[in-house]
């Protein structure tokens, strides 16, 4: 059913734990699409196999994870280095493509956990007792009401964007008032944040080298 909803995606990305028969199932099902895993999961096991303090390799890994370019990944990688040299290496045997948004071979839009898979895990855990019928039965009321309720709060959305963004648009105006800008042309800058980072944005392109733009399509 969800193969035929879906249908042929060039840019299709599935996030998941590596458990063997989600693995073989989007194999099966969605030959065609990548495969990234839940770096929850991926940070559980780092925690228990290797040395460190559990809160700075935490906020390493992630940090990592969410980076938009290999310079950026990459650094803080080098961080966890300092913690236990053995990271790395099981690192790149998952596949940085895999649980990185940077080596990513397509985009995975911030999406780093299977946290929404599970959240409809817990809210159906009593329903799995029930029989098939009374089931499926469940699910279909609990889902028409979710995109009922969802369709009246867009409607009651005057913006074009989500409250969400629409908030992560004010704060990133707030940012931008602190950072410098010189123009190469009409179309290129170079902008150097408070730090004194320096990112090369092409508005012709739609490009920024901190690469978050082009990963997420929101304003970097």
């Amino acid at each position: 059913m969800l193969k035929k909803s879906l249908k042929h995606r060039d840019d299709l990305y599935v996030v998941s734990d590596r458990h063997e028969g989600i693995l073989n199932a989007v194999r099966s099902v969605f030959p065609h699409a990548e495969h990234g895993f839940c770096v929850y999961h991926i940070l559980g096991n780092i925690k228990s196999k290797f040395r460190g303090s559990a809160r700075l390799v935490s906020w390493k890994f992630l940090q990592a994870a969410r980076a938009g370019s290999v310079y950026e990944c990459e650094r803080y990688l080098s961080m966890l280095d300092y913690d236990d040299p053995r990271i790395r290496p099981y690192l790149e045997k998952i596949g940085n493509d895999k649980w990185s948004r940077a080596y990513a071979s397509r985009n995975r839009y911030s999406v780093m956990m299977s946290n929404n898979a599970e959240s409809l895990n817990a809210i159906f855990v009593t329903a799995r007792e029930y029989p098939i019928c009374k089931l499926v039965e469940f699910i279909v009321g609990t889902l028409q009401k979710w995109f009922c309720d969802r369709r009246e709060a867009a409607a009651a959305n005057h913006s074009r964007l989500s409250d969400h963004f629409e908030s992560q648009l004010i704060l990133s105006q707030s940012s931008a008032a602190l950072m410098q800008v010189k123009p190469s042309c009409n179309f290129e800058f170079e902008v150097f944040d408070r730090k004194g980072r320096s990112y090369v944005v092409n508005l012709r392109e739609g490009t920024c080298t901190c690469r978050e733009f082009q990963l997420d399509g929101f304003i970097c």
